[in-house]
């Protein structure tokens, strides 16, 4: 409640019923002089308390304590955090050291294998070269094969007389020289056979025999000439 200040009593209150009365002296008001403190009317004066400094403090206090365990746990986690990114990245780097050794390992086996593929080629294309050299032969000797006889006398004549042998003397040089007939005899697709005969008196006798038709003929290799050896010849 705000103070109220005593008039002074020199003020004549007016009367209600009396006419006014003027004053001799003007009125005035006596200045009261201040107080030490307010005057209170109806009322004890409020008890001032002091104030308990020590509460922001405290508020302070907490607020720090809060601030350095979060600081703490903030830096406890950041150490975590940083150990497992470590971990990881080491983890990571070491999977890739694997995958480069395992991919250096691949390209080398590449390499290998295209060096076998390589050597691979080669033998196929020389295989098939064989093979057709073998197909060419083979064609060749089913073009001989098997050997025949002689279609005509004449044509015997003159085969023989085309594949007349120089002179020899001895029997083994001789009885070669009737080989040479028979394998040149197969070459072209004949049958020919080369013949070697001992007397008793240790002499040898060296020739060959073909077919025409059911007849045997026979010559001297080194000579050339055909002769009769038998007729009707049957299997």
């Amino acid at each position: 409640m705000a103070p109220q200040q005593v008039q002074s009593q020199n003020v004549v209150p007016p009367v209600a019923s009396a006419p006014p009365i003027i004053p001799a002296h003007p009125v005035t008001t006596v200045p009261v002089p201040p107080t030490a403190g307010p005057i209170y009317i109806n009322s004890s004066p409020p008890v001032y308390r002091e104030k308990n400094k020590s509460i922001p403090i405290v508020i302070l206090s907490i607020f720090l304590v809060l601030a350095i365990i979060g600081a703490g746990f903030l830096g406890f986690q950041w150490t975590n955090t940083k150990t497992n990114l470590t971990n990881e990245n080491n983890s990571l780097q070491s999977s890739i050291t694997a995958f480069q050794s395992e991919i250096t390992s691949l390209n080398g086996s590449i390499t290998t294998l295209t060096n076998d593929k390589t050597n691979l080629n080669y033998t196929i294309t020389s295989l098939q070269g064989s093979v057709a050299s073998l197909n060419t032969n083979l064609a060749a000797i089913q073009a001989k094969y098997p050997l025949k006889n002689f279609g005509s006398f004449s044509a015997l004549q003159s085969w023989v007389s085309a594949h007349i042998q120089p002179g020899s003397s001895s029997a083994n040089v001789f009885y070669q020289h009737a080989l040479n007939v028979q394998t040149a005899a197969m070459n072209d697709g004949y049958f020919i056979s080369a013949c070697l005969y001992e007397y008793a008196n240790g002499y040898y006798y060296v020739w060959c025999e073909a077919m025409v038709g059911t007849t045997a003929y026979w010559w001297d290799p080194e000579v050339g000439t055909v002769y009769l050896d038998l007729s009707n010849v049957h299997s």
